[in-house]
């Protein structure tokens, strides 16, 4: 799901730095701006430490309240083998280069993360941090465990909250949602909602309706005033509508978790499909029956395995009591906010929906004065059989300021990301607007700048 990135000021000297995240392929990197506008690039090994596993989400902030941005380092990933102490979180304090924090800094989490953010929830004056997970490894789909932690001078203690059960989060934003002084959460899963966490002025959270948002593959958020009305509000980035899988409130992508035969000790994952009202497995009979080896017996022929619902394959009992999780919309779009307060989910335009939006990030690309997103597309993780989710090259969408975006097209916006975009951030290298970069999975990443 790599390489991410984070941003921020690492020698104090007014210029935003980057850090790199590592994957199986590349080490992680430490970017120090400079009057050229150059990136030296050096790498710190110690960061990469356990090899491995790849680096999840990082953030950059200041944990120690001395002024400097500290880092921390999560990971991602699902291997089984490495065990739990390779997914646990680390921290760097800032000592004009990045030192390993003291053992116990943070509390033991071992799950793949999806999602990190700082806030300070409590308004005590220092960052509390906020760690999404996107799967507890070997154990997909079901619900990993995600952590709240407050810092208590320093170091980091584990708090008791509702929002340890979220789903597999992909993505998270701090934010004041309701302009009520306090920063909130909002949070993106997968095969789950765009969640809105109230902040209950510091004694913890509490989940509030995002408008109509409704279950889908979310992947990216941004926040920004986008309509014009001083409050503000959310863009999504969801699987969009350019793949084979659909879904509808009528007829949603349906996943399965169910111990399907007494011979299998373990789980299975069967993907399924709305047809006429009858659920239908999505799979193949060859790739299906290697995890299940008798349905090879049971259907010699494929046309009758291709006419056979989820219930004619298995027992009525054994569908109706697996975990099955939905998948209802599948379109990215806006969570615009309403004079009431309220939320109301407005897809994108039809061109933006050619692909995934893997990340997104907001600024004023075009000098009107006004939002607009740089989006990040494709995703090149489905299994082969699957294969690519591939239609875009990127994409900038140019906001009116009431809430509408048009497509600007790429030989205007210069803007160009083929291949699978992880990680985006904007960034000002020259003094003059909003630059943008662009991490991407097995290619370089990609700056871009006005000219």
């Amino acid at each position: 799901m790599g390489p991410h990135i984070a941003a921020g000021d690492l020698n104090g000297d007014g210029r935003t730095d980057l850090v790199v995240g590592g994957t199986s392929g590349s080490p992680p990197r430490i970017l120090i701006a400079t009057e050229s506008e150059q990136f030296p690039s050096g790498t710190v090994p110690e960061l990469a430490e356990p090899a491995g596993v790849a680096m999840g989400p990082l953030l950059l902030f200041d944990a120690d309240t001395d002024g400097r941005l500290d880092l921390l380092v999560t990971r991602t990933g699902a291997d089984t083998q490495m065990g739990a102490g390779a997914y646990q979180p680390r921290l760097f304090l800032n000592r004009g280069g990045f030192q390993s924090a003291p053992l116990g800094t943070l509390p033991e989490l071992s799950v793949s993360v999806g999602a990190v953010s700082a806030v300070d929830f409590d308004h005590d004056g220092d960052l509390d941090v906020f760690i999404g997970a996107r799967v507890k490894p070997g154990e997909y789909p079901l619900g990993p465990t995600s952590a709240l932690w407050r810092n208590e001078g320093g170091v980091f203690v584990a708090v008791d909250t509702p929002l340890a059960d979220t789903g597999m989060i992909t993505a998270a934003v701090t934010t004041d949602l309701d302009g009520d002084g306090w920063d909130d959460l909002v949070i993106a899963t997968e095969w789950g909602p765009v969640r809105y966490w109230h902040n209950e002025s510091g004694r913890g959270y509490q989940e509030r309706p995002l408008g109509d948002a409704t279950s889908g593959w979310w992947s990216s958020l941004a926040v920004g005033d986008f309509n014009g009305d001083g409050r503000l509000d959310v863009a999504a980035g969801n699987l969009g509508l350019n793949t084979t899988y659909q879904a509808s409130p009528t007829a949603p992508a349906v996943l399965l978790h169910s111990n399907c035969t007494r011979r299998r000790a373990n789980p299975t994952l069967i993907e399924a499909y709305f047809e006429e009202g009858k659920l239908y497995p999505r799979r193949e009979l060859q790739d299906l029956s290697r995890q299940i080896r008798s349905l090879s017996r049971n259907y010699r022929r494929t046309a009758d395995y291709a006419a056979a619902t989820l219930v004619d394959i298995f027992e009525e009992e054994t569908v109706a009591n697996a975990t099955r999780m939905d998948a209802t919309e599948f379109r990215s779009g806006l969570f615009l906010s309403q004079g009431d307060g309220s939320h109301h989910f407005q897809p994108f335009i039809r061109l933006a929906q050619i692909a995934p939006i893997t990340a997104m990030v907001t600024g004023d690309f075009d000098g009107d004065g006004q939002l607009d997103l740089a989006l990040g597309q494709n995703d090149h993780s489905p299994i082969e059989l699957v294969g690519y989710f591939d239609g875009g090259i990127g994409q900038i969408l140019r906001g009116d300021g009431g809430g509408g975006f048009s497509p600007v097209s790429p030989r205007e916006s210069g803007f160009i990301v083929p291949g699978s975009a992880r990680s985006i951030v904007g960034l000002d290298v020259d003094g003059d607007r909003d630059s943008v970069l662009v991490t991407r999975n097995n290619a370089p990443a990609l700056l871009f700048k006005h000219k």
